[in-house]
């Protein structure tokens, strides 16, 4: 069949087993195996996976495979999307402590109460209607619940507290230039987005991160570097809301976990989160948690230390 696309349907076929629960996708191998000398040696060399035509990347989770094949067939992958977080609060102050109603003083029984009938004769209203009426009148007092109302949070203020700390706020801006210049325009469905106030990121700086590691693994070197573009970008349009910190902070633990058989796979990208978190420093420095990853110790306190240094 004519054309590289009818090369891609015709190849044979390979299983991949995905995930903690091995999850099967059968794909066609010459899409994959195109992108890089290691994985085709893997679909169609000599190794044992090669014969049965099945691998285990039960470390692979799903969405990262998915995005693999994505850019096998398009050259770019769609950004991981954020998470929705409610951006609504109750304004009902909360409920006291429930505490047992005093026992009520015994009442004695109302007289009956004269009425005048149509007729001009006086009748008698039973004392249960007199409650009756009491207790609608009292119902119609409660007022209403108040409904929640949205949140307007902003973002976190940069403080400078010195001519130092201001020239830090630039320091992140040449090096995601840098890194988007060496990849091509991309369409609109595969550029990253700006994050709202009322979004969890943490799913999208992990997609693009566990996408990068995977690329460096077998050795995609285009991917490796368009996987790192798009974070640069996430991260250049990222605001930082007190709310939204927390998705950056486990980026960093993430990456800087992740050492695997090669320590220095994850070096670019940890140049790439480190330089992010000193321009920012001036609007997390005194944040809660923040301060405590810095107490977690460990490669990112050093090499966030070295680029303040730098930097400065």
């Amino acid at each position: 069949m004519e054309g590289v696309f009818g090369g891609y349907i015709t190849s044979p076929l390979f299983t991949f087993q995905i995930g903690a629960e091995k999850k099967e996708f059968t794909v066609h191998s010459r899409p994959l195996a195109q992108l890089s000398p290691v994985l085709d040696k893997l679909m169609n060399g000599n190794m044992l996976e090669a014969k049965t035509r099945r691998v285990d990347w039960s470390e692979v989770d799903e969405d990262t495979f998915v995005r693999l094949c994505e850019y096998a067939y398009l050259h770019d992958y769609t950004p991981p999307s954020p998470l929705e977080v409610s951006p609504f609060v109750d304004e009902q102050p909360p409920a006291p402590e429930h505490e047992p109603d005093p026992q009520p003083e015994p009442v004695p029984e109302p007289e009956p109460v004269p009425d005048i009938s149509p007729w001009g004769f006086p009748s008698i209203r039973s004392a249960k209607a007199e409650k009756r009426q009491s207790r609608k009148q009292k119902t119609s007092r409660i007022q209403p619940r108040k409904p929640a109302s949205p949140v307007v949070e902003e973002p976190l203020p940069y403080k400078e507290k010195s001519i130092w700390t201001r020239h830090l706020k630039d320091s992140f801006s040449p090096l995601t230039l840098d890194v988007s210049n060496n990849c091509t325009p991309q369409e609109s469905r595969f550029s990253p987005q700006a994050n709202t106030q009322d979004q969890d990121f943490t799913p999208v700086f992990l997609g693009h991160a566990r996408l990068y590691l995977l690329a460096h693994k077998y050795m995609i070197d285009p991917l490796r570097q368009l996987a790192r573009s798009k974070m640069a970008q996430t991260l250049s349009n990222f605001t930082l809301y007190r709310q939204s910190l927390p998705a950056v902070l486990e980026l960093v633990r993430f990456v800087y976990a992740e050492t695997g058989p090669f320590p220095f796979a994850t070096g670019p990208l940890r140049a790439l989160i480190t330089s992010y978190m000193v321009s920012a420093l001036g609007q997390v420095g005194d944040d809660a948690k923040f301060e405590a990853l810095l107490e977690e110790g460990g490669d990112f306190v050093a090499d966030f230390w070295r680029a303040v240094w730098k930097a400065g």
